[in-house]
């Protein structure tokens, strides 16, 4: 990485980043693998044969493996309640239905 202000590759601080790592089909976890075979699988169906069962049948299996694929990542995701928006307001004392008015009574305001 580069700090073009200082023209450097040393940081003073420590950084938080958003990565997004390309990685090819094989290499995929396979609940993302499933559903990008389901989905194409679907497009494929209806594009070329167009069969109204067998796209919906399809449909439903690429649903169920995109709900797959979303609980893979949430098992993998640092959940946390202290994390949540919603708590971290409350911990900086912003109230939820005031658009952000800070209130002592409140709890954390």
């Amino acid at each position: 990485m580069f700090d073009p202000t200082n023209n450097t590759f040393k940081f003073k601080s420590s950084l938080v980043v958003d990565m997004i790592v390309h990685l090819d089909y094989d290499e995929l976890p396979f609940v993302a693998a499933n559903y990008i075979q389901y989905e194409a699988a679907r497009k494929f169906q209806a594009d070329f044969d167009g069969d109204p069962q067998r796209v919906q049948d399809l449909r439903r299996d690429a649903q169920m493996a995109l709900l797959m694929l979303k609980e893979a990542e949430q098992r993998n995701r640092r959940n946390n309640v202290l994390l949540s928006g919603a708590s971290l307001r409350l911990q900086q004392g912003i109230r939820p239905n005031r658009m952000g008015a800070r209130n002592p009574t409140w709890p954390g305001g």
